[in-house]
């Protein structure tokens, strides 16, 4: 299952939307936009921006594995396309069929590269896993060799 998501500018935002697989056996869900951090509004060229996204995992079958990836920026008007430094970075949660009840744990991972080659992020399973976490993702655009434009980029979550 994939939840796909676009940033536009000036105002990131990523929409994802959330489709069962395997006759819902395995389903991931954004619980929340991609939404900037207290004291930040549109992501401007050169400037570190940071944004939170809310996810949650319902897996009946086992282990999973989550990959992200973020696409280049394309502008709207001109074609041109501009790669991002980005980071994804997502806390330790537990797998649970009851809340409180801890089964495993899905590790947390720090910073690691976003491009739009998907890349492994968090890992989790147990039969019956219930999990949920906010994701960070840190974005700079460069500031050189930009045309004025609105720009776009799609940020992808995918589970298997």
């Amino acid at each position: 299952m994939t939840a796909t998501g676009s940033a536009p500018s000036p105002v990131p935002a990523a929409r994802a939307a959330a489709a069962p697989a395997a006759a819902s056996l395995l389903n991931i869900e954004t619980t929340s936009d991609l939404t900037p951090k207290a004291g930040q509004g549109a992501l401007t060229p050169g400037v570190p921006w940071t944004g939170n996204m809310g996810l949650s995992v319902v897996n009946v079958l086992g282990d999973w594995t989550s990959t992200v990836s973020l696409s280049p920026f394309r502008g709207k008007n001109t074609g041109r396309t501009v790669t991002p430094v980005a980071s994804y970075s997502a806390p330790e949660t537990n797998c649970a069929l009851i809340p409180l009840l801890s089964l495993k744990k899905s590790p947390g991972v720090s910073n690691l590269p976003l491009s739009a080659t998907p890349i492994n992020a968090k890992t989790g399973g147990g039969v019956a896993c219930v999990t949920s976490w906010t994701a960070t993702i840190n974005i700079t655009v460069p500031n050189d060799n930009l045309l004025a434009d609105e720009y776009s980029a799609t940020l992808t979550h995918s589970m298997f």
